[in-house]
């Protein structure tokens, strides 16, 4: 069963853009999930005609596959016969859902899915190696869903209260920190920043020298 609160009671209309093999499938859902179906009891010729439909288009599909071209015009124009009706099935079952999620829901049309807020997480498996000239530091984080950038800070080692941090901006999760001291260590960390700047860190990680 589905969680319809994760959509807007609203249909979309995808058919188009379906492949044969999951308009077969896609049909077949809609028509087994609306037949005999209380809430569509007013449409159930329809549905039942859709049905018929459906059924004749897997068949031209099944049929086509062996590349007759007859076969293929066949199944092309029942394509869009099928997706036509669809589109008029969808369009009753929206008159009379008017609004309910629940009618809509079990239509097994498509839904318009609502916009899922992405949690941001901090940068993991922060990785520092040596860069491929003297003074360069070559800096890697996994990327973070939902990241719209990142900040790579770094200080020399030791690191202590009144150490002061540079940092760069990317919209890579990886970079290259260049004009650093060779023989020196550098303690660096990473932000991943999301939506209204909210920036999560990594946990800070010592270099070994740089070259």
């Amino acid at each position: 069963m589905i969680d319809l609160s994760i959509y807007y009671p609203s249909l979309t209309a995808p058919y188009k853009s379906w492949s044969d093999k999951k308009l077969v499938t896609g049909s077949k859902y809609i028509f087994t999930c609306m037949d005999g179906n209380a809430y569509f009891t007013s449409i159930a010729a329809d549905v039942t005609a859709y049905g018929e439909l459906a059924t004749g288009f897997a068949g031209k599909v099944a049929v086509a596959g062996n590349r007759d071209k007859n076969a293929v015009i066949a199944k092309d124009l029942l394509r869009v016969e099928l997706i036509g009706t669809t589109l008029n099935l969808a369009n009753s079952v929206s008159k009379l859902a008017n609004g309910d999620i629940q009618v809509l829901g079990a239509s097994g049309m498509p839904l318009r899915k609502r916009v899922q807020p992405i949690v941001l997480t901090a940068p993991t498996n922060l990785a520092v190696t040596a860069g491929k000239v003297p003074g360069q530091l070559t800096i890697t984080v996994n990327r973070v869903k939902g990241a719209r950038s990142y900040v790579v800070k770094y200080t020399l080692d030791p690191q202590t209260p009144d150490s002061s941090w540079a940092s760069i901006t990317s919209t890579r999760r990886d970079c290259t920190l260049t004009g650093l001291q060779s023989g020196s260590k550098y303690w660096i960390m990473v932000g991943a920043v999301g939506g209204n700047e909210q920036t999560l860190w990594s946990l800070a990680q010592l270099s070994g020298y740089v070259p």
